[in-house]
């Protein structure tokens, strides 16, 4: 509901991920709009998924949209503490982690 909100209003919101030679779902991936924050990328893969590179694929596509179409200055990610391939896929996309007083790790770019 939510992302469907942001879509109507800002033209862009999160969406399903369709793995293009099978033709199955195996994520969701796009923006949240946290209040008083910039742009926050978000994403989740299906486990059959894992390690195919597809996190590092769709997360440099959003960068590159968000930088070059959105005109965004920052962007902010969140993960899991323990979720140590996503803190590389951020890391090696150009975001840094930085302090934050909540559950998940954040990130911003």
């Amino acid at each position: 509901m939510r992302s469907r909100q942001n879509v109507e209003k800002f033209g862009y919101g999160t969406g399903a991920l369709i793995e293009r030679s099978s033709g199955r779902f195996i994520g969701w991936a796009g923006f949240a709009r946290p209040e008083d924050a910039p742009e926050e990328i978000i994403y989740g893969f299906e486990k059959c998924a894992w390690g195919n590179g597809y996190g590092t694929e769709i997360v440099a596509g959003l960068v590159r949209f968000a930088f070059e179409k959105l005109n965004c200055s920052e962007l902010r990610a969140t993960a899991y503490p323990e979720n140590v391939v996503s803190h590389h896929v951020l890391r090696k996309l150009g975001f840094e982690s930085v302090p934050w007083d909540n559950k998940d790790a954040l990130f911003l770019c």
